[in-house]
């Protein structure tokens, strides 16, 4: 198949092209700018084009280009990036577009609610289109090439001190860019995932004391980690939130800070009930793919 892919350069952009291009699938990236990915452009099957050029044909789209920064500049670019693809998709002649959406649900974070609306969008262009539609909605991507909270947590780390927040028992559902890669490979002009939104994740949820101690096992040298007990986060929250509803600029939000003491779990047996697959349990294996290459990076050293 040909296949037309936004966010090449991501963290789930890289292991899909990976995946992609080990099934001999032709892949197109979008970039805003070429040459940035070498890894990328010296695999097989793997070419670029322009993101402001016309499309090249395809069977199918990938949509996974996204800004997940938590302001209005969130908003307004993922609602462009997606109606840009849906554009593009018909351009490509593309006869099923995939889509990548969020389980963060929260009506309050530009974020979420770009990821909502550009649900709808797909949703409704692609019904007035005729043009079968997956979307998939998952928590946190971790693998290498991940720049997002669990790199954060790695880089924060490294300090030789760390604020612990909460007990660290919440449990939050991840997903291995490699699972996710495969999960979309798997679906690819399967019809029985024609028209659905599915959630995905890991075979199990991950507390933050098992991503912590797994980050800390790969460090030489430990950081002194100081915790903040629930009650005290607890009343930090409430005050966030009473000076939220008067508009005060803060450096963290109170969502931002309840995320530390609430689990969540996806669905996902229909996708795995739909692809007649199981979910695997990656996480020891793909978070030290994730530690070696953040190693491998100039911001980090875990030694």
């Amino acid at each position: 198949m040909q296949i037309v892919l936004t966010g090449a350069g991501g963290c789930l952009g890289h292991a899909l092209v990976s995946a992609l291009d080990s099934s001999g699938h032709v892949v197109f990236g979008a970039q805003r700018k070429l040459n940035q990915f070498p890894e990328l452009t010296s695999l097989t099957h793997y070419r670029e084009f322009p993101y402001d050029q016309k499309s090249p044909e395809a069977d199918v789209f990938i949509h996974t280009a996204a800004v997940t920064p938590m302001t209005g500049k969130a908003f307004d670019e993922n609602v462009h990036l997606t109606q840009k693809a849906l554009k593009m998709a018909i351009e490509s002649k593309a006869n099923h577009f995939i889509h990548i959406s969020t389980c963060n649900i929260d009506e309050s974070d530009p974020y979420s609610n770009s990821k909502i609306l550009a649900e709808r969008l797909v949703e409704s262009f692609c019904e007035q289109n005729q043009l079968p539609y997956t979307i998939f909605r998952c928590g946190l991507i971790y693998g290498p090439y991940d720049r997002g909270v669990i790199f954060k947590f790695i880089r924060l780390l490294n300090y030789p001190v760390f604020l612990k927040v909460g007990s660290g028992l919440a449990k939050k559902h991840l997903i291995a860019s490699s699972t996710f890669a495969n999960l979309i490979l798997n679906s690819l002009q399967n019809q029985k995932t024609y028209n659905q939104i599915f959630e995905v994740g890991d075979a199990r949820p991950i507390s933050f004391n098992e991503l912590f101690a797994k980050i800390l096992e790969s460090k030489k040298n430990k950081p002194l980690i100081l915790t903040v007990p629930t009650p005290l986060v607890s009343f930090c929250i409430a005050m966030l939130r009473f000076a939220e509803k008067f508009k005060v600029p803060l450096p963290i939000k109170a969502k931002s800070l309840e995320g530390f003491l609430t689990s969540n779990h996806w669905n996902t047996q229909p996708i795995q009930d739909t692809l007649g697959i199981k979910l695997p349990d990656p996480f020891e294996t793909e978070l030290k793919k994730e530690l070696d290459w953040a190693k491998s990076q100039l911001l980090v050293s875990l030694n």
